[in-house]
């Protein structure tokens, strides 16, 4: 038999690629031939669980974090070289700071574009980038100024830094000495948001508070990034901020979509096409999926959902693993359910010891 494991993290306590090891070193049944794919979703833990599942290779880089301090980073180079999978939570991320570091007047995605820069060193045709996580509201700026674009004043003078701040500054901006091997590189980005760039659903206002801006700093990033988008449609000719997608990551979407004609896809078809998880199902017998929490929200689209209806399709025995699920029975997408919460453990002891109490439900599960 064989049993193929695409489970998404639990998130706060095991990574996808945690949970599907922890699955497969704890069936104990004999016989059985396992096939892994982590699961992300554009994200924080993108370029591992890409990488992880495509088996590809991660490659060093020194970049800018989001405060311009060199730091070590990484990003996956897979595909037989073909393909850099790369994430902007890896260089400016949320996860990583504290609260009180956190200032989008401040923080540019700069970083990004020296990752995709050495990414191009490599002589990769298509770029995979994750984009969720991040701390920046910039606009895509910092990391196109890495790429070459320059962006000028009202004096006229070029500007340093491209953040959430000095975007609103910008009167011009100068293509010319773009890094031109990007125009022969196919980009999709790993996008699970939806928010256009400006108004009440756009990315300053929905999420620049959790980025650390203060109600007046929501006011002024917003009115820099209008200014901003008229700039970009001075020089380009097209207004992209009403695209879906093109919000995330402050504006990350947009900059990546207007300037370097990225494909925005959602961050399972990303990976589903990375990992070919379609063809990997069809090879299965089983396929176990699943998330940290599981809700009837969960039946709209997201990963664990998605992956059984596609194992549906092809006639596959389909089991869910959860950490928590609000949901006993699911019989149009599940043929059986597990939850660690509150089978055996609580959701203290989940929290405290998550790998532990994961082995307990593998243990005590009866796979039919």
């Amino acid at each position: 038999m064989k049993i193929l494991i695409a489970v998404d993290s639990y998130k706060g306590t095991l990574t996808s690629k945690e949970v599907a090891e922890t699955i497969k070193n704890n069936l104990n049944y004999e016989n059985i031939e396992f096939d892994i794919i982590a699961i992300a979703d554009g994200g924080e833990g993108t370029v591992d669980s890409l990488c992880y599942a495509t088996k590809g290779n991660l490659e060093k880089v020194s970049v800018q974090d989001a405060f311009g301090e060199y730091k070590e980073s990484y990003f996956c180079i897979s595909d037989e070289g073909d393909t850099a999978i790369l994430e902007i939570a890896l260089s400016s991320g949320l996860a990583t700071m504290k609260h009180s570091e956190l200032n989008p007047f401040k923080s540019t995605t700069y970083g990004l574009g020296e990752s995709i820069k050495s990414a191009l060193d490599r002589n990769v045709k298509k770029l995979v980038i994750g984009i969720g996580g991040s701390s920046t509201n910039d606009g895509g700026a910092g990391m196109l100024q890495a790429l070459g674009v320059k962006f000028y004043d009202a004096k006229d003078n070029q500007i340093d830094t491209m953040t959430g701040y000095s975007i609103g500054l910008v009167e011009r901006i100068d293509m010319s000495g773009i890094d031109t091997r990007i125009n022969d590189v196919y980009i999709r980005i790993a996008c699970d948001v939806t928010n256009p760039l400006l108004g009440k659903t756009g990315c300053t206002e929905i999420y620049s508070r959790q980025k650390g801006a203060s109600n007046h700093m929501v006011d002024v990033l917003e009115k820099n990034m209008e200014h901003f988008n008229q700039i970009v449609i001075n020089t380009i000719g097209k207004d992209y901020s009403e695209i879906p997608g093109v919000g995330a990551a402050g504006g990350l979407g947009y900059g990546l979509l207007a300037f370097l004609n990225a494909d925005l896809l959602s961050g399972l078809d990303v990976v589903a096409d990375a990992t070919k998880l379609e063809e990997r199902i069809q090879k299965a017998d089983v396929v176990i999926t699943g998330e940290g929490s599981f809700d009837y929200q969960s039946l709209s689209g997201k990963a664990p959902t998605r992956i059984a209806r596609l194992a549906r399709k092809h006639n596959k025995k389909v089991i869910g693993v959860f950490a928590l699920s609000d949901i006993d029975e699911c019989p149009e997408f599940f043929d059986q359910m597990f939850a660690v919460v509150p089978t055996v453990c609580s959701k203290e002891e989940s929290l405290e010891n998550p790998q532990e109490c994961l082995i307990k439900l593998i243990n005590s599960m009866k796979i039919i």
